[in-house]
């Protein structure tokens, strides 16, 4: 989403709990301070939900699971 909407126009319309937050952090709210997050309102686990997902540890795992030797049967 980054590539597409640098300056998250979109992201803001679209998600109004992230209206204050800064440019820096639209894409990934939660890495702002907690301190940040309770003066944008945008706390995460209370108006914004956490990731369900750690992309870089999930995409590690995935191309360990590539160089993986496969049995041809």
């Amino acid at each position: 989403m980054e590539k597409f909407d640098q300056d998250g126009v979109f992201v803001k319309k679209y998600l109004p709990e992230l209206q204050q937050v800064p440019l820096q952090y639209i894409h990934k709210p939660w890495e702002m301070p907690q301190s940040l997050q309770e003066q944008t309102g945008c706390v995460i686990g209370l108006d914004y939900p956490p990731p369900c997902v750690d992309h870089a540890q999930r995409r590690k795992l995935a191309l360990s699971l590539f160089r993986r030797p496969r049995i041809v049967i």
